[in-house]
């Protein structure tokens, strides 16, 4: 990919910019001249000058004419687009294999492998198609689109480990997508942002909140494995109705969050300033106008994007079907603990979107998005996927709870203090960027050497 196409993946791609008709252009234009003065009449040549200019020139500049935007291509063309946009969507040519290996009866590695890089440019393609949706958005709302679509395929996998009963798998794939954000995510974020601006600044009002959010969520995350392990004999009737309690007070919190970003406190995520009550509502959302920067436009049509998005997310329903069902399998074949597998690997799968979307904005100077995105899809996993989770296999008389085991609990809570640490000054460089990569690298290397870690917990 050329530097052009660093840019947002919302951002105008050559022969896909939106589509103004013919009617429409000349409308725009008459619309224009009206506002400038200009009646069709004064555009025809007088016979006569008019009085007292007739032996001086005119110095009344006609208007410049719009020039009319390059159409959109059509679906055809936005697809082939969009399948030459990134150089990952080879993979999708695994796509019917594994299709084929898990129907057909092939080993369970090479469903497991066919799957796997099958939901990298699938999640990529998901984050693409979110993208454009949120450019019809703020920033808050974009971040916020971001986190919900990029969690898709950590939701869609949980659910087919559900149906399975596969709880510690559930538990190690969540935890593992917290950390990817915050660790992995976030940590190349600062370093792209770092390699361009000695010091990267962000929003801090917004970013003290989201740290806030952080340690509520990760303090319930904990509580029912501290209940676990300070008692002698814990009965798992009482850490199940616990978690489920637990559960639903986060979904509420999550819920009043979403209340507090969306509407009561809406400038302090788009950083602006306080509301007046001089200013006019429309003044005190606008914020600052970006003069010196290009407007992006959206790439796809709404239906396209809408469309799109709908396709995406069922082939990802497939193929973390297929992924969940090799798991376990491909583990005992490969040699690697199946805590490995869920905890580092099918989180960077999961995380591809919120990764390269992250990466992208902070390289181009819009750290506030990548934050947003990376810190908030770790509260929203935390504070919104696990604990409904615990609530869906509660309606399905399912026995998920909030009971991690020791060594992740403690892993979630030192990454939670350390990234606080890094980011609540609202500003970051690149050597902290470095320092959330080998926090993160510390923890896959832990997770290498031990082989069962949660297998005590298994409901």
């Amino acid at each position: 990919m050329d530097e052009s196409k660093s840019v947002t993946r919302g951002r105008r791609r050559a022969g896909t910019v939106h589509s103004i008709h013919a009617a429409s252009w000349l409308k725009q234009e008459t619309l224009q001249r009206r506002k400038s003065g200009v009646s069709a009449a004064s555009e025809r040549t007088p016979l006569l000058p008019p009085k007292n200019q007739a032996s001086q020139p005119s110095k009344s500049t006609p208007p410049r004419p719009l020039t009319p935007p390059a159409p959109r291509p059509g679906l055809k063309g936005q697809i082939v687009g969009l399948l030459k946009d990134n150089y990952l969507n080879i993979l999708l040519v695994l796509l019917p294999f594994s299709f084929i290996s898990f129907y057909g009866g092939w080993s369970p590695v090479f469903t497991f492998i066919f799957s796997f890089f099958c939901l990298v440019p699938l999640a990529a393609m998901l984050g693409t198609f979110t993208e454009d949706l949120a450019l019809r958005s703020n920033e808050s709302l974009a971040a916020l689109l971001n986190a919900t679509f990029g969690n898709a395929t950590e939701l869609i996998i949980s659910l087919f480990a559900l149906k399975d009963e596969l709880y510690t798998v559930i538990k190690n794939s969540l935890i593992g997508s917290v950390l990817g954000n915050l660790l992995l995510v976030m940590g190349c974020a600062a370093l792209a942002g770092g390699l361009r601006e000695k010091i990267v600044n962000f929003n801090a009002q917004a970013i003290s909140i989201y740290c806030s959010l952080l340690l509520l969520a990760t303090f319930g995350l904990v509580i029912p494995t501290t209940f676990n392990a300070v008692r002698a004999n814990p009965s798992s009737s009482e850490v199940l109705s616990m978690s489920r309690e637990i559960a639903l007070l986060m979904v509420l919190c999550y819920c009043g969050f979403l209340w507090f970003q969306l509407k009561t406190h809406k400038y302090l995520f788009d950083g602006d300033d306080a509301p007046s009550d001089d200013l006019p509502p429309v003044a005190m959302e606008a914020g600052a106008p970006e003069d010196d920067e290009e407007e992006e436009e959206p790439q796809f049509s709404l239906a396209v994007s809408v469309g799109g998005l709908a396709v995406v997310t069922v082939l990802i329903a497939f193929q973390s079907e297929f992924l969940v069902s090799a798991l376990e399998p491909t583990s005992y074949a490969i040699g690697l603990s199946s805590g490995f597998i869920s905890v580092i690997l099918l989180p960077i799968v999961g995380n591809a979107a919120e990764h390269a979307t992250a990466v992208v904005m902070a390289y181009n100077k819009k750290m506030d998005i990548a934050i947003g995105v990376a810190v908030g899809s770790s509260i929203q996993i935390a504070l919104l996927v696990v604990p409904l989770l615990v609530l869906i296999s509660w309606m399905f008389g399912l026995s998920l709870d909030l009971d991690f085991h020791p060594f992740a609990a403690i892993v979630l809570i030192v990454s939670v203090v350390i990234a606080n640490s890094i980011v609540s000054d609202g500003s970051t460089h690149w050597l902290e960027g470095v320092l959330l990569l080998v926090v993160y690298l510390m923890v896959a290397v832990a997770f290498i050497y031990i082989k069962d870690p949660l297998s005590a917990n298994v409901n």
